[in-house]
């Protein structure tokens, strides 16, 4: 989680939540790789299936909730061409926001979804079988590959285009970010996607993740 973003603002606490949920949404698309690269025997079809339709299910709702929360935000009406972008000190400085319909959330969550229905196609050619053979594995680990690198532009453009601009925002968001970025208000169970974090972030992130929502807890 970038250390500079804070808990004192709106602007902030969108970004620290976004930026937790993404690092969560990483390291279990590494975990995910990793077991499927080192299983010396054939793994089981339906374990692969659970573990990636849960991250499906998350990013989904990571790139709803960005949308929801940035969008008011970010303005598409005014212009931004890549000249735009000067890094000077390791500082992004932005003077226009159109960049981010351009890289922004929704066209990387189009670009990612389609290497997502290549996995799950895979998958599906699968059904009925109880094991994962060699060559079977092989496209997953591919597939796989492909969208780890997809969801590392992902995070480029959230950390060094997105996170920049919201912080330096005077716009704010209608959503108070107070509310719960990481809670799916439309669910029975809310907090499913704190669980999940709590399952896949490091013991760093977790201790980062209770302390964002002892924060808001505390700020409500």
């Amino acid at each position: 989680m970038n250390s500079v973003y804070s808990l004192s603002d709106k602007q902030s606490m969108i970004c620290v939540q976004a930026s937790l949920l993404y690092e969560a949404l990483t390291a279990r698309l590494e975990t995910i790789y990793d077991r499927l690269v080192d299983q010396i025997e054939p793994g089981g079809v339906r374990e692969f299936e659970n573990h990636f339709n849960n991250w499906i299910s998350v990013f989904l709702f990571f790139s709803d909730q960005t949308q929801r929360y940035f969008s008011p935000i970010v303005k598409p009406e005014q212009s931004l061409s890549l000249q735009d972008l000067n890094f000077d000190e390791g500082k992004t400085c932005i003077s226009n926001l159109d960049l981010i319909n351009e890289l922004g959330m929704d066209e990387m969550t189009v670009d990612i979804i389609p290497l997502v229905q290549d996995i799950l196609n895979v998958v599906a050619d699968e059904i009925g079988k109880t094991q994962l053979i060699p060559r079977t594995k092989r496209h997953l680990q591919r597939g796989l590959l492909r969208l780890k690198t997809k969801i590392v532009d992902y995070g480029d453009v959230l950390h060094t285009i997105t996170f920049p601009l919201i912080q330096t925002s005077s716009i704010e968001s209608d959503v108070d970010a107070r509310s719960g970025f990481l809670q799916d208000q439309d669910a029975d169970e809310k907090d499913w996607v704190i669980e999940w974090m709590r399952e896949s972030l490091s013991e760093t992130g977790i201790l980062a993740l209770e302390s964002i929502l002892d924060g808001i807890s505390r700020n409500n």
